[in-house]
């Protein structure tokens, strides 16, 4: 805003009137003695803006703007806080995707290991002609571990060399836990197999049970297998539901069909004959 300081006019024709501007206080000092107001001459003072003014307006300016730009901010605040309030999450389902199962009907064909899929097609997980010393009759039993992740597969005599397997659900990692073993039968918690061995007509055969993820094969019946002199021909049968008995059944060499049953405690391997 100009401020405007005017020198006291004397009245005079204003058809005479001639009018004298002047800017700063020197200049109207100057122009006062040079002349003196009179019947002819009116003087007037206008002041001029300095940078103060100039920045007062910049600075006033700026925290309007300011201030217009916090309410709009804490309106758009509130509207967006009453639209998540308001929102019906009851008809809000979750999207979840689902990777179907694959399912396992896993059997032996043409001494092969091989999983009939869903479509009914034949997919060789284990070949025979990888393992030589099957023969020609290959593999003849597997069986599946409870948890789907792991098989025992065995070869059997006219095989070269008769040997039970465990390996990968797919076939992949196989290893070969011993010669002259079969019946192979998972524990519940699919980290054991009871098994027993093949040998002649005039030896006993034994139980084992293997550790599954230590690779170790344990007797189970070490004292028992030739108790009296008699030879006691052992056949895997199963587990208890606890996972704690091998279930099993036994002959004499003697007396083959005279079959009966037994039990062993894997921790003790305490063996009961029934």
């Amino acid at each position: 805003m100009e401020e405007q300081e005017d020198i006291p006019n004397i009245p005079v024709n204003p058809e005479t009137v001639v009018e004298k501007k002047v800017e700063t206080q020197s200049d109207l000092g100057q122009v006062m003695q040079n002349n003196t107001p009179g019947p002819q001459s009116v003087i007037s003072y206008k002041k001029k803006k300095g940078f103060i003014d100039y920045f007062i307006y910049f600075v006033s300016i700026v925290a309007f703007l300011v201030w217009v730009a916090v309410i709009a901010l804490y309106f758009l605040n509130k509207n967006k806080k009453e639209a998540i309030t308001n929102v019906d999450t009851s008809e809000v389902t979750p999207v979840v995707t689902l990777v179907p199962e694959k399912k396992y009907n896993i059997t032996t064909k043409n001494g092969n290991v091989i999983n009939i899929n869903e479509k009914g097609e034949e997919e060789i997980v284990v070949k025979k002609e990888d393992y030589e010393f099957t023969g020609i009759s290959g593999f003849i039993k597997v069986s599946v571990a409870p948890n789907k992740k792991k098989l025992c597969f065995e070869s059997w005599p006219p095989s070269p060399q008769p040997a039970l397997y465990v390996s990968d659900i797919e076939g992949t990692g196989v290893l070969k836990v011993n010669t002259n073993r079969r019946n192979c039968y998972w524990s519940g918690d699919s980290l054991k197999l009871v098994y027993n061995d093949v040998k002649s007509e005039k030896e006993a055969t034994n139980l084992y049970v293997y550790d599954v993820e230590a690779a170790s094969e344990t007797l189970l019946t070490v004292h028992t297998a030739t108790e009296s002199a008699k030879p006691k021909l052992h056949t895997a049968l199963g587990w208890s539901s606890d996972n704690k008995k091998v279930l099993c059944q036994y002959s004499y060499q003697k007396t083959p069909k005279d079959v009966r049953e037994c039990e062993v405690d894997v921790e003790s391997k305490f063996v009961n004959y029934f």
